[in-house]
């Protein structure tokens, strides 16, 4: 059992570096990047049965982690989708949406294995996970642009925070019908707005926990209208229940860095080590 775990939270993507159970079940609510740290995973979805040592998972889809050893890094991108976009380039492989063995894998498991032994900073880490996500030379060819009514949509989900969710509100703001824009957003996201919400929700839960408050103190001011709520959703999306994962996972180190970081900020001043990501 591994308990050098770390978790990251930031205000539009979050990483887990740790162990998990195997055959847990994910279905996140934004698309996410899976690298093994220890040897290769066998991962399970529908029929088929993929193996290498990362993966590429869309928003909403259901995988299983059927067989790994060791640390798993799970990273959640974006939810306008343009990370998940530009990374698919940079698979070697891909079927259904679901796309495996990165072109630099050995360079990008190594990095994570560094991460993963250093005590680096939440605002060092944001910076290396954008370069890993959006290197240039696939971003500036990338064809895909979001739908600004949906970009609106999740930035007024976000001032929401922990009060219900106004969807008439939100529809009349962004020009759109109700069934107009929860139709437009489940197909542009992959999510219904409510299951965006509760997404967000989680992040939020765990922020207030790493503060010090208790899971249902937590759950309640993240805006979960009751701890069962919470383990409830935590279950849909995760496979397990929280107690269990910190049974098998104890002593995970919170980081988190939810101010605004701007990318017009000088390199120099970011990084604190070597960047190690590079593409072909």
């Amino acid at each position: 059992m591994l308990n050098n775990s770390q978790l990251y939270l930031w205000n539009d993507r979050t990483l887990y570096i740790g162990a998990v159970p195997h055959r847990t079940t994910l279905c996140l609510g934004g698309s996410s990047f899976l690298v093994f740290l220890d040897g290769t995973a066998r991962l399970k979805f529908g029929n088929h049965s993929l193996t290498a040592q990362t993966f590429l998972v869309p928003v909403a889809r259901t995988v299983e982690i059927d067989r790994h050893s060791g640390r798993v890094a799970v990273l959640a991108l974006d939810s306008l989708g343009y990370e998940y976009h530009v990374l698919l380039e940079t698979m070697r492989q891909s079927i259904d949406g679901v796309a495996w063995h990165s072109m630099t894998e050995k360079a990008v498991v190594q990095t994570f294995r560094t991460i993963a032994r250093g005590n680096y900073g939440a605002k060092d880490i944001y910076y290396w996970m954008r370069s890993l996500t959006r290197p240039e030379e696939y971003f500036e060819k990338l064809d895909y642009r979001h739908d600004p009514r949906v970009e609106k949509a999740m930035t007024l989900i976000k001032i929401y925070g922990d009060t219900p969710m106004d969807i008439e509100d939100c529809a009349q703001q962004v020009g759109l019908s109700v069934e107009g824009l929860q139709a437009l957003f489940e197909a542009r996201v992959g999510l219904s707005m409510a299951s965006f919400r509760a997404w967000r929700l989680l992040g939020d839960a765990v922020t207030f926990m790493a503060e010090g408050l208790n899971t249902e103190q937590a759950a309640i001011k993240a805006g979960f209208e009751s701890e069962e709520q919470y383990f409830k959703v935590f279950v849909r999306h995760f496979g397990l229940h929280p107690r269990a994962l910190a049974k098998y996972s104890p002593g995970v180190d919170i980081h988190v860095y939810k101010k605004p970081i701007s990318s017009e900020e000088p390199k120099e001043s970011l990084y604190s080590a070597p960047d190690f990501f590079v593409f072909g």
